[in-house]
């Protein structure tokens, strides 16, 4: 896998579950005063709405927010592959 991605078919910024990327650096060791800074957040939450895709690596971690309001959200996630030719 190269690439992952999520494409938000149906979804309304305003009440539906977020998207979030986690920061892989060990929480332990960070000072606690530059969680303050978004750089060094635990999570971030990019700015997306209905229509658009977000591609990114594949070892990013990331998850979304539980789902609490009545309604469809659509979101077609999937994985980019290498094909290699012999």
């Amino acid at each position: 896998i190269l690439f992952s991605f999520a494409y938000f078919a149906k979804f309304d910024p305003e009440k539906d579950a977020k998207f979030r990327f986690v920061n892989p650096m060990p929480h332990e060791i960070m000072n606690l005063s530059l969680r303050e800074h978004p750089a060094f957040s635990y999570d971030m939450t990019p700015d997306v709405e209905e229509g658009d895709i977000l591609i990114f690596p594949c070892w990013m971690l990331h998850y979304v927010e539980e789902q609490k309001t009545d309604g469809p959200r659509i979101t077609v996630a999937g994985n980019f592959y290498e094909v290699l030719k012999e």
